[in-house]
């Protein structure tokens, strides 16, 4: 088990999860910003990386625009992807993805 800090500079205590890049999935921004608090800075901005891990918020996402599909609606939900270890409680969060948008080199 891990430790990192929580926002007040307490050790929080996590089980984490190491891998590729992980796609997550939450119902919208308000969610996202709720579950991955932690993540976000005394600004109000992403903290999208640190010594183990790193996060790419997506948003919303789009499908590719065709010629068959000149105007598509977007994927349901809030998109973020992970590479590194992930603290287990975003597990639930995890979605199979056929084709990315957007992954880790």
């Amino acid at each position: 088990m891990n430790n990192i800090l929580d926002n007040n500079n307490e050790f929080q205590n996590y089980k984490w999860v190491s891998s590729s890049t992980k796609f997550l999935t939450f119902a919208d921004e308000a969610q996202a910003k709720e579950i991955l608090a932690e993540y976000i800075n005394e600004d109000g901005e992403w903290v999208t990386g640190g010594l183990y891990w790193s996060m790419i918020v997506l948003g919303v996402v789009y499908p590719e625009t065709t010629e068959d599909n000149p105007n598509p609606e977007p994927y349901a939900g809030y998109g973020v992807n992970w590479a590194g270890d992930m603290p287990e409680y975003l597990l639930p969060f995890e979605v199979e993805v056929k084709t990315p948008v957007n992954v880790f080199a």
